[in-house]
């Protein structure tokens, strides 16, 4: 079903390696329809937690900025993909998200014109990275308990 939201949202499925899967989002709404991709398999999942008696649980990263888009690979095995440091740093905002969590960097909470919660803000440091970088986990607003 990730992959359906992701075509759903206006993304395409850029690789699948082992559990993970990338996705990539472009245009003027990129980060918007990926926030809003990534709130909807997170719904789905716990759609799903219903009725599975093995639930999954997913954590997701998102990051948006410059890449590189184009074959990579050797002669005998090439594959349409991105790289760069944006993508780096999305792939490592994934490997720290808990199942459940969508977490993005808090510099791109500005540019969003979807509405989100905002569960918290952290200070991580991240491999290639030298200085720490504030990351909010973002869910549906309905999602977000409202300040006492």
């Amino acid at each position: 079903f990730q992959a359906e939201i992701v075509q759903q949202t206006q993304g395409s499925v850029d690789k699948f390696v082992g559990d993970e899967m990338m996705a990539l989002f472009t245009g003027p709404a990129a980060l918007d329809n990926a926030v809003r991709c990534a709130l909807e398999i997170q719904a789905r999942v716990e759609e799903e937690h219903a009725s599975d008696p093995v639930p999954i649980h997913i954590g997701i990263g998102i990051n948006c900025g410059p890449a590189i888009l184009g074959n990579m690979g050797a002669l005998n095995r090439m594959d349409y993909t991105a790289i760069g440091a944006t993508v780096n740093l999305g792939a490592r905002l994934m490997q720290v998200a808990a199942g459940g969590q969508v977490l993005i960097p808090c510099q791109l909470l500005e540019r969003l014109t979807t509405t989100v919660g905002v569960r918290s803000r952290e200070s991580m440091t991240f491999k290639g990275i030298s200085k720490p970088m504030e990351v909010a986990e973002i869910a549906a607003e309905a999602d977000v308990d409202a300040p006492a």
